[in-house]
Formats: structure tokens, sequence, C-alpha cells
């Protein structure tokens, strides 16, 4: 039994970035808070189907408010905020500038193929007039 209990389990442990995410999204007290309050919120909802006196409470304004702050997706994106903030603060991430020294098409577009102004453009003006005296 010991060697079982002496295996490299290394290759088990999940990685230092994902980890720090997955307590960011899930184990902070205000992750829980937030989570707790998304499912009370949205099964109520479901209790709303079937009870007038729910229905009554989750058509109000307030509740209209309440359905986009408490959207899955978007408690996720705000602890996930949070995480972002850590990670560029502790030297994780580097965010750079944008390179915006690219030469842009002759109506100011970055890309020239969007550009009506630009004639290597298939939205040319030119080509669309011509365009119009070729039809039959």
């Amino acid at each position: 039994m010991d060697d079982v209990d002496n295996i490299d389990q290394t290759h088990l442990k999940p990685d230092a970035i994902a980890y720090r995410l997955v307590h960011f999204i899930w184990k902070r007290p205000i992750a829980k808070v937030l989570w707790l309050m998304t499912s009370a919120f949205w099964g109520g909802g479901a209790i709303a189907l079937f009870d007038p006196a729910f229905a009554a409470i989750y058509s109000s304004a307030f509740a209209g408010l309440l359905y986009s702050v408490l959207f899955p997706p978007l408690v996720f994106l705000y602890l996930a905020i949070g995480w972002a903030r850590q990670e560029i603060d502790a030297g994780r991430i580097v965010l750079q500038p944008a390179d915006i020294s690219r030469r842009r098409s002759v109506g100011g577009w970055s890309d020239p193929a969007a550009d009506p102004l630009d004639p290597r453009s298939p939205n040319h003006s030119k080509r669309l007039l011509n365009l119009r005296h070729h039809r039959h």
C-alpha cells in the first residue's frame, strides 16, 4: 500500500491559472452569494410560470433589472473581472497597446476590402456603378 501512496501525483494537480480562475468563480464568499442569488432568482422564475403571485413579482421592473444583473453568463463575467485584475496586477497577464501605425486605406479604414472609397474594395463605388450599367 505504501507504493500506492508514493505515486507521483503532480500530473493530477490542476493548472495554476485554471485553479485561480476556479477560485475566483466559485470559492470566494462573494461568488457563493452571487451564485446563490442567481439560482434562487431563476428558480423563482421557474415557479412564477405556475404561480400567479410569483408571476406578479417577476413581471415588475425591478425583476427586469434582476434578470439582466443575475443572468448567469454575466455573473461569470463579473467574477472573472476580479481574476483578470489580479492576474494583470501580478504580471502574469501583460497587456500591450495595439499597433495603430498600420497603413490605412483611402477612406481611413484599417481594412481596404471594407472601404468603399478604396479601389481594391469590392464595395468600391465605381465598381458598383459599373455593375448597374452592365445589367440587361
